[in-house]
């Protein structure tokens, strides 16, 4: 597989993004994967962008470390596991976080435990999917190569949301999120 120029620089905007919004802004993701469906074909944007999200889950989860609610994510291991098994949309559409969003919400989680949780969340799911994206081939020693070099912007968007998401009021961070959520659901059903 060989990457044209503007292909690279797009996935370095799309990882800045990836890590942003998995350590600070969960959902503003969408526009990640309406980035990359647009340079690359459907199979190499998923073995693509999997591992670009499981490194912002991670990094995520070591620094969110001390505020996930454990007792939301056990309860939603059967349905997540059901999904994946019978919902071809959740290994390519990552429909879950809209629904995961306003789940956390619901249960009055404030900003630092929506992200971890979200976190540990998204890491287990995406972990889950690896198997199954080595099997249909969209992850390849080539696409992890590119992810690689992939990793350092990851960080720098990963730093950012740290950095900001104590400035946005816990009421705007609600309203951005949902936002976003929204915008996702539309993407959805007119994609």
């Amino acid at each position: 597989m060989e990457f044209e120029w503007i292909q690279i620089v797009i996935a370095l905007i799309a990882s800045v993004l990836i890590g942003f919004s998995k350590a600070g802004f969960p959902s503003a993701g969408i526009f990640v994967i309406v980035l990359m469906a647009s340079i690359f074909p459907t199979k190499e944007s998923t073995g693509i962008v999997l591992p670009m999200l499981i490194t912002a889950d991670i990094i995520a989860v070591i620094y969110y470390r001390k505020t996930v609610i454990w007792k939301h994510l056990i309860s939603l291991i059967p349905w997540v596991l059901i999904g994946i098994v019978l919902g071809f949309t959740t290994m390519v559409g990552n429909a879950a976080g809209a629904i995961m969003a306003i789940y956390l919400f619901s249960k009055g989680s404030n900003k630092q435990d929506f992200i971890g949780t979200n976190a540990w969340f998204f890491l287990s799911v995406n972990l889950i999917k690896v198997p199954f994206s080595v099997g249909l081939g969209l992850i390849t020693p080539q696409s992890l190569w590119f992810n690689s070099w992939m990793v350092p912007t990851i960080v720098v968007g990963a730093f950012l949301g740290i950095r900001i998401l104590p400035l946005i009021p816990q009421k705007y961070f609600q309203l951005i999120i949902l936002m976003f959520a929204a915008l996702g659901g539309i993407r959805l059903i007119f994609w």
